[in-house]
């Protein structure tokens, strides 16, 4: 397995996934073939094991590590994550943090990351009197964490307030990064201002969950006419290749196909298999096509002017995002990205039309709106999403 540098030590291109493993036909997780794909993983050397406090339903940490157990705590690289949310609940980070050590028994973790900062749980994570982030700041001073992180899905402004506040203590950072979201959730600004301040970049998502390798028979031909004999599969992961700062890929290994798959793909590298400069372009000008959303050039003047003065910029990312994702996972990143729901504000449009004469775009904004006003009448509360993400069976889609 090709390997990446990070401080000392050698990490591998690919990380081992566990947001959605195999399961039985109960919806518990198959810990026989887990079992039997961390040791094809470790065989090739695909030692970094990514998990989380909430993957399925809290039994994923317990499940990998024991998989684990037969090898030399050095051989491998196990990262948790501190969940954010359950300070909702009370619940201090000392006892996720302990309980999390006794589940997986490595007496500690070489990464951790604290998980979901964005909005609310930024918040939690930025009052010093909960003193969260110091807490584990302190943990890696024991040595019971080795290298100290987050993940997000938050927005660029969440992003550099965070780092402001902490980022001479965080090491890693964790985020969604695939050629769609590149532009339809700003992860082109997230990539410039991580790389800005030196801080390496770990990618989940790189097939917008499974999308990407499930593409609709005439889009999948215009992939393979803008980048000719590669699968879907494989451009997905060489575009991210093209970023000097994404360290490392982490694939959400949910059968055992799907990582002989990736070894295959990652063993080996050479000159021929970059993709061109012609061919990078080419994917993003194939992202815009598959997309086939709104355009919005974020000038802001919609907002400026409207008698509500309603984040329709916002509005219309969210537009986009529901009609590329599903409806859940496209309000979950509205909630993330904005730091706040545009969608709550939406019966306050009168439809007056002050928008539409100053769209440089000429979109029929009204329009729009009113759409994506009935899309959400009933939507979901983000926590009850989160709870599907992370491993509720009829989720499954390979990544």
């Amino acid at each position: 397995m090709r390997t990446v540098k990070f401080g000392k030590l050698s990490l591998p291109r690919l990380g081992f996934g566990s947001r959605r493993l195999p399961l039985n036909e109960d919806g518990t997780i198959n810990s026989s073939v887990v079992e039997a794909m961390v040791d094809y993983a470790m065989e090739k050397g695909i030692n970094y094991f990514n998990t989380g406090y909430a993957y399925h339903k809290m039994k994923a940490e317990g499940v990998i590590s024991k998989a684990l157990s037969k090898y030399p705590r050095e051989s491998y690289f196990l990262a948790d994550s501190y969940p954010g949310y359950q300070s909702d609940d009370g619940r201090n980070p000392k006892d996720i943090f302990e309980e999390q050590l006794e589940k997986c028994g490595a007496g500690y973790f070489d990464f951790y990351r604290l998980q979901n900062v964005y909005g609310k749980y930024f918040e939690a994570y930025s009052d010093l009197n909960l003193g969260i982030v110091d807490y584990f700041v302190k943990q890696k001073e024991k040595g019971r964490i080795r290298h100290l992180g987050f993940s997000t899905y938050g927005s660029p402004n969440i992003i550099s307030k965070f780092l402001n506040q902490f980022g001479s203590v965080m090491e890693f950072a964790q985020i969604g990064m695939n050629y769609i979201d590149w532009t339809l959730r700003h992860v082109n600004r997230k990539y410039e201002l991580l790389t800005a301040r030196n801080i390496p970049i770990f990618v989940i998502e790189p097939m917008h969950g499974g999308r990407l390798t499930h593409l609709p028979a005439e889009d999948e031909a215009v992939l393979s006419f803008c980048v000719p004999n590669r699968t879907p599969r494989e451009i997905s992961y060489r575009w991210l290749e093209s970023f000097p700062n994404v360290k490392m890929i982490i694939s959400t290994m949910s059968s055992f196909n799907q990582l002989q798959k990736d070894v295959s793909l990652f063993e080996k590298f050479e000159k021929k298999d970059r993709l061109s400069h012609a061919e990078i372009k080419n994917v993003e000008k194939f992202a815009e096509h598959l997309i086939k959303g709104i355009s919005c050039d974020d000038c802001g003047v919609c907002t400026e002017n409207c008698p509500y003065s309603l984040d329709i910029p916002s509005i219309i990312h969210l537009y986009n995002d529901i009609k590329f994702s599903s409806l859940n996972k496209a309000v979950a990143s509205a909630i993330m990205l904005h730091d706040r729901f545009p969608g709550k504000n939406l019966h306050r449009c009168l439809g007056c039309g002050v928008c539409n004469l100053l769209c440089s775009r000429k979109t029929d904004i009204p329009k729009v709106i009113f759409e994506v006003r009935e899309m959400l009448d009933h939507y979901p509360e983000l926590e009850d999403i989160l709870k599907v993400r992370n491993g509720n069976k009829d989720n499954r889609t390979e990544e």
